[in-house]
């Protein structure tokens, strides 16, 4: 056959090694490749290669435009369904609790208040994984606004008496949990702490909460009692039964009957008084001095120290047995730089504060500044760093703070006082949130070191469960996190 005489197209193209050639011959359109190897023609009938192409693409394309149809048009609504409906649903049971919390504040159960902080919690956790999609979704958009807006408010304050009390962190939280459980019954709370926790305040709230809250509040200072006047101030004593005694003279737990008593620093209480004491909280009965006949009891026992009890019983400076005693709730404050969330709102507390009372203008902190802030280890706690407020708003006249302003400030100022220290640059300008995971880390790290790595007895040293440790571990990027313990 003489495909030059049909011949009705060339396309000239090496692909294969062929020339294509479109013939047509009596009405049907053929297409042949000739191969210049081999010298030969491979003839194709385009109307049925056409078909065989057809049946070839069709179905794929069809699954194409039926699987975008179902992008454009079903997926929104299932999204709709599925994630942003019961996310405004819960936007809007979020905006009622608000709304409650904002009218009805002295009625709110404190059980209510921790479990609103644990939902706030686990928005915390979620935000992270959705706040992305914020950008992309409008859908989601305003509903994370609302979100954030609920996770940044402001600190909470408890108004216990002339004193506030401001916190914002869990762990902070948890301790107010614990106070208002004890508050509920009668029973000896002991609080523990370092100095400047403000464990005589959380005393003042467990009593403001409780049913003695309409009776007296009488702390007394076991440090500062001398052994020989101990009896005599506690339980009371008669007239004539000791030397100068002209009148009966009522003891400090008759004082507080139908409220509280404070026993402040009791490590401090002398060995042949926790006797009597023990007696007094098992019995619920005392003698005055010179008296003959026993009292009841009409008081609430709160304890306070920054020792440690247990070692104190171990040298027997302390009576086991009291220790027991005193002990059926047991609340511990944790120190200011384990509550890094709170610092800036305890800060900006006491800077209002003194602003309100002399007028002063309110200086700025850079961020180098308020990174020192965070990173000093604050050994008197809160009290220092109310004292830390006070010496810098009277003593410097800067608006804007930096780092060499506030050193000379802080009672230790010296880079050995600091959780954080660099060589580069001691300063490092980063953002609050990276700074706080920082000292996290570093805190962490430091007890695995102490404890040789063993994971369970680092929590404990932390206060934390040990899936919490491992949590934050994970989140930290200290272990990894497919890592199973």
């Amino acid at each position: 056959m003489d495909f030059d005489k049909y011949k009705i197209g060339k396309v000239s193209d090496y692909y294969f090694d062929g020339i294509f050639y479109f013939v047509k011959l009596e009405n049907h359109l053929y297409f042949a490749v000739f191969n210049p190897h081999s010298h030969e023609f491979l003839i194709y009938d385009y109307l049925v290669y056409r078909q065989f192409l057809h049946q070839l693409l069709l179905p794929s394309f069809y699954f194409q435009f039926f699987a975008m149809i179902f992008v454009i048009t079903v997926f929104p609504i299932v999204f709709k369904i599925s994630f942003v409906f019961p996310l405004n649903q819960l936007i809007k049971d979020i905006q009622f609790e608000l709304l409650r919390d904002k009218k009805f504040k002295n009625n709110h159960s404190e059980e209510d208040r921790f479990e609103l902080t644990n939902l706030k919690n686990a928005f915390l956790r979620i935000g992270d994984m959705i706040r992305n999609a914020k950008k992309e979704l409008e859908e989601v958009s305003k509903p994370l606004d609302v979100i954030e807006i609920y996770i940044n408010e402001n600190p909470k304050e408890i108004k216990i008496g002339n004193h506030t009390l401001i916190y914002k962190s869990n762990s902070f939280d948890k301790t107010i949990h614990e106070v208002y459980q004890a508050s509920r019954y009668p029973h000896p709370v002991t609080i523990t702490g370092e100095t400047g926790c403000g464990k005589e305040l959380v005393a003042k709230l467990i009593h403001q909460s409780s049913e003695y809250k309409e009776g007296p509040f009488l702390a007394i200072n076991c440090a500062t009692l001398p052994e020989s006047l101990w009896e005599a101030e506690i339980f009371g004593a008669k007239k004539g039964s000791y030397t100068d005694s002209k009148a009966d003279r009522k003891g400090r737990i008759e004082e507080a009957s139908g409220g509280s008593i404070f026993f402040d620093e009791i490590g401090e209480m002398p060995i042949s008084i926790q006797a009597k004491m023990l007696r007094l909280l098992q019995e619920n009965k005392f003698v005055p001095i010179g008296a003959n006949v026993e009292q009841n009891v009409q008081c609430r026992f709160i304890f306070a120290t920054n020792q440690n009890l247990d070692e104190l019983v171990k040298k027997k400076l302390f009576r086991e047995d009291l220790l027991y005693r005193i002990k059926v709730f047991h609340i511990h404050l944790i120190p200011l730089r384990e509550r890094l969330e709170d610092i800036p709102h305890l800060l900006h507390f006491f800077i209002s504060r003194f602003q309100a009372k002399f007028n002063r203008i309110e200086p700025k902190f850079t961020d180098e500044a308020m990174s020192q802030i965070l990173s000093y280890h604050w050994p008197g706690n809160i009290r220092e760093l109310e004292n830390f407020v006070t010496r810098i708003m009277s003593q410097s006249s800067k608006d804007v703070l930096q780092p060499s302003d506030i050193l000379q400030f802080l009672t230790h100022g010296t880079q050995n006082a600091f959780l954080i220290r660099t060589t580069e640059n001691p300063f490092l300008r980063i953002g609050l949130e990276e700074e706080i995971k920082d000292l996290t880390k570093n805190r962490i790290f430091q007890a695995l070191k102490e404890e040789n790595g063993n994971i369970t007895r680092a929590a404990e040293r932390l206060d934390l469960k040990r899936t919490t440790l491992l949590y934050k571990m994970k989140e930290l990027g200290i272990v990894d996190k497919k890592s199973n313990f």
